[in-house]
């Protein structure tokens, strides 16, 4: 996953890991009445923030099972940006509509 980080950042192990607890957190933050509007709004947000690195990851060709750089290249953002759409328009859909 560091691979994807783009390379203005700095400490990029520490974004991955800082990434990886928000998303943990997020789970039952979606689950609890009383925090499901501003959790909702914030995984919006960073859906739409970690983008760049899914781009930046596309551009590179990285490769994430192989932890290389010989993935499948600006192929990748036809299905992950996608994704990323509906994943946005789901936790809307779900939470905040």
């Amino acid at each position: 996953m560091v691979l994807m980080i783009p390379d203005f950042l700095p400490y990029k192990k520490i974004w991955v890991y800082m990434t990886g607890v928000l998303e943990i957190l997020v789970a039952p933050g979606l689950l609890l009445p009383q925090t499901k509007t501003i959790t909702a709004i914030l995984l919006i947000v960073f859906l739409i923030l970690i983008l760049p690195a899914n781009i930046e990851a596309a551009r590179k060709k990285v490769n994430l099972s192989k932890g290389d750089f010989t993935g499948p290249g600006l192929e990748y953002l036809k299905l992950r940006v996608p994704i990323q759409l509906i994943l946005i328009a789901w936790t809307y859909w779900f939470c905040l509509r």
